[in-house]
């Protein structure tokens, strides 16, 4: 049927972002219900926002949804529900427990435990309660350790026949490798040498020196030095995450999830994103404004101007203002999907977790700790430059939220310019690090997420 009315909000100055209703209908079937709110002529395009489209091959829920299935998604909620849930519990670390993996069809956790704790039989009757099966595996180190070999190998220097090894970035255990695994490039080598190839070839040198300098095992590979993600474009009133956003010395960077601080909401960026005072890429109108401060070991900075809870969708030239709203943090494991949403690549999903404690040098603060995902559709991206700052994210099973996960920080691995389709053309990669949401939050007194 058609309907000739107005669906509640439409007609409505919304918190900074102006809705003007002119005539709305609403085409109500046995698929979707698609409602749009109409801007009569001479009236601003880009201060409306659609209701959101579930259908949208290019936004997060049809991306998820085909990468998991709508049972998958509710798995993975699940899941993720339940490791809040365990990282509230007191004393954890303390405990032992190092990290989690998780596998989202057969609703499963496995917990890396360093030793035994009463703990363990509390956490695994909480899962058992959620319809979840949890696993505990020994870990061979503790959480502290890690930690402490990490602070000291990053920006660690080699010297082997082959020249100087400098370490570019340091991952921690995992399901199936119980070492540190160490990346790293030569800063010289001969010349008929590939650089993969000289770092093979002394890996016996340079684990012993690891060995020796942590007393933890590691695996030594090949890695690139760190790529900060720095480079949708007119966004305005209370600035949605996901836009893109121009320095004054020109460069760009994406905004991320908002937050209130004393009940003050503050749009952000990442921390490298120093280049303030920042406006809408195309709409120099709109300022993001300048520092308010930033958060520590969260790696985010916080802007002056207003965040709202919105969260661009879909393609980075979507030119409808797709969006969907943030509902809640939501903390990841090891075989976690995400989605992540720059302003200069837009959303790419069907990512993977694989390493929850990567150390690198961001160049602002020494050694810092993210979570990296990898790409596992062939031939897709992770991100690209000028993605730095935007969303991390998990559409929600209902078609319409979405769950903040993270930020956004860049890239260690290697870049291409095989890029697809980019605001502006750069390097990208199938590998992304990004920063926990929470971490972020609970590195700012007074902090919360914005959410609608």
């Amino acid at each position: 049927m058609i309907q000739d009315t107005a669906p509640p909000g439409c007609d409505q100055l919304a918190e900074g972002k102006l809705m003007v209703l002119r005539r709305v209908w609403a085409v109500v079937g046995v698929g979707a219900v698609a409602v749009a709110c109409l801007v009569a002529p001479g009236e601003t395009a880009a201060a409306v926002a659609p209701a959101p489209v579930v259908s949208d091959p290019q936004g997060v829920f049809a991306q998820m949804e085909g990468d998991l299935g709508v049972t998958g998604m509710k798995n993975q909620e699940a899941l993720n529900t339940f490791r809040s849930w365990l990282n509230d519990q007191p004393g954890l670390y303390d405990a032992g427990f190092y990290d989690a993996a998780i596998d989202i069809p057969g609703r499963t956790m496995m917990l890396l435990w360093h030793g035994t704790s009463a703990l363990q039989a509390k956490v695994i009757g909480e899962g058992a309660k959620r319809g979840l099966h949890v696993v505990i595996q020994a870990a061979p180190y503790t959480k502290g350790q890690v930690d402490a070999a990490m602070k000291k190998l990053v920006d660690m220097s080699v010297t082997t026949a082959q020249g100087t090894f400098q370490v570019t970035s340091v991952g921690g255990p995992v399901p199936g490798n119980d070492g540190l695994t160490v990346a790293g490039y030569f800063t010289a080598r001969a010349a008929r040498v590939t650089p993969q190839a000289a770092v093979e070839s002394d890996a016996a040198t340079l684990t012993s020196s690891i060995k020796s300098k942590t007393g933890l095992s590691a695996k030594v590979v090949y890695g690139e030095q760190s790529v900060p993600y720095t480079t949708r474009s007119t966004d305005s009133g209370d600035l949605n995450a996901g836009g893109m956003i121009r320095g004054a010395d020109g460069s760009g960077c994406s905004s991320g999830f908002a937050i209130n601080i004393g009940g003050v909401p503050h749009t952000t960026t990442a921390r490298h994103c120093n280049a303030t005072p920042y406006t809408a890429w195309d709409l120099a109108s709109t300022s993001y404004g300048s520092t308010t401060t930033t958060s520590g070991i969260g790696l985010a900075r916080v802007l002056s101007a207003r965040g709202f809870y919105w969260m661009f969708d879909g393609a980075w030239n979507n030119a409808a203002g797709y969006h969907k709203t943030v509902n809640a943090l939501a903390d990841v494991s090891i075989g976690s999907h995400v989605c992540s949403s720059g302003a200069n690549s837009g959303v790419h999903c069907t990512l993977v977790v694989d390493q929850m404690n990567e150390s690198f040098n961001d160049g602002l603060g020494g050694s810092v700790t993210t979570i990296r995902v990898h790409q596992t559709t062939s031939g897709q991206i992770a991100g690209a430059r000028g993605d730095s700052g935007g969303p991390i994210l998990i559409p929600n099973s209902d078609g319409i939220h979405v769950w903040a996960v993270g930020m956004l920080e860049g890239s260690n691995e290697a870049q291409t310019t095989n890029c697809g389709s980019l605001r502006v053309p750069t390097q990208c990669s199938a590998y992304i690090e990004f920063t926990s949401e929470r971490t972020i939050i609970n590195s700012i007194a007074g902090a919360s997420l914005r959410t609608g």
